[in-house]
């Protein structure tokens, strides 16, 4: 971890797969100076379905854990635990977090129809914090909460590389099947850092809907603590048995990313 040495107060941003690289390429672009760490928790992945309790500790875990590596920020990338645990833990980190949360006021802003469709995992949509803060900003607008998991297990399995043609396939056979049971809405929502990797299928099968990022939200919250670094970016995983760090390395060789992960212990 020597290189770590190099980065000048860098902005670190994780969740339990590869979804959060979307965020670190995000931020390369709007920021080409700025020194990053990107960390994949694949160990505890999903965070979704462990217990506040024991997402509490992990999410913590990881926060102290990127703050001893020098993060001067470091952003969660991962619906479950910014609704659920970073509100309760932030105070308590040793450097500032910032959430990421499903930008369902921004489809509501936007929607002329009054309905919009959110994408994310069905865990995701059974708990109760996720179901007061979209009834807190509803706004009399209708919000479809679609379960998207079978689109996310694409992602983290690897297939939208590996397959891209049957990957299209699946997302215009689901989109097809969602428009259908609400074909008056007109904006759909992205609840899973998972999905901002295939937005771009998204479109192309349904171009006359709105699908809005969280990520460009996001952008907006970190800017005030960017700094200017020699454009950097440092990656770390933990891994397990069922998650190997050489099946995250292989997609991110697919993909033409040139990035060299190295595996530290699970939090």
């Amino acid at each position: 971890m020597e290189n770590l040495k190099k980065l000048v107060k860098p902005i670190a941003v994780f969740d339990a797969g590869i979804g959060s690289y979307a965020w670190a390429r995000a931020i390369r672009e709007k920021f080409p100076k700025q020194d990053i760490i990107y960390f994949a928790d694949r160990a505890n992945f999903p965070y979704a379905w462990k217990t506040k309790e024991e997402l509490k500790a992990c999410i913590k875990g990881a926060i102290e854990r990127l703050a001893e590596m020098g993060a001067s920020l470091v952003v969660v990338t991962s619906n479950a635990p910014s609704i659920t645990v970073v509100s309760d833990i932030k105070d308590e980190c040793s450097v500032p977090v910032v959430g990421s949360i499903p930008p369902i006021a921004s489809g509501v802003a936007a929607s002329k129809s009054g309905e919009i469709i959110n994408l994310g995992v069905k865990i995701l949509s059974s708990l109760p914090e996720f179901r007061f803060f979209v009834e807190s900003i509803s706004d009399g607008a209708q919000i479809h909460l679609v379960n998207a998991e079978d689109l996310v297990t694409t992602v983290e399995s690897g297939q939208f590389i590996t397959e891209p043609e049957k990957t299209a396939e699946q997302v215009k056979k689901f989109m097809d099947d969602v428009r259908s049971k609400y074909p008056n809405a007109d904006v759909c929502t992205l609840s899973s850092t998972h999905l901002t990797w295939i937005v771009d299928i998204f479109q192309k099968v349904a171009p006359d809907m709105l699908f809005i990022n969280p990520v460009d939200r996001t952008l907006k919250k970190i800017e005030p603590y960017t700094s200017e670094g020699s454009g950097m970016t440092l990656s770390y995983a933990t891994a397990s048995e069922e998650y190997p760090l050489i099946g995250l390395q292989l997609m991110f060789d697919k993909l033409g990313i040139p990035i060299k992960l190295v595996e530290v212990p699970a939090v």
